[in-house]
């Protein structure tokens, strides 16, 4: 779904960052905890579009953007 897109930002990070790889999909396992942890908080579902580009790309930061992944939130829990 987002391929393309994905394709058209990993060659502006690569030209301009240096970054050779984008980052991957999400861990089913994370994917989980992100959800019933948004359910819970928020009491909502996440978006479908959000949860479909985490399944595809985890997290991405690109000229001064971010799309938190996953496992950003659990990261600073501890």
């Amino acid at each position: 779904m987002y391929a393309g897109e994905l394709q058209k930002i990993a060659v502006v990070m690569r030209r301009f960052y240096g970054c050779e790889e984008m980052p991957g999909p999400a861990r089913p396992d994370s994917m989980e905890r992100l959800l019933r942890q948004a359910k819970k908080e928020l009491q909502k579902d996440l978006p479908q579009a959000y949860t479909d580009f985490l399944r595809e790309c985890n997290g991405l930061e690109c000229n001064g953007y971010s799309i938190y992944g996953a496992d950003d939130f659990w990261e600073n829990q501890t």
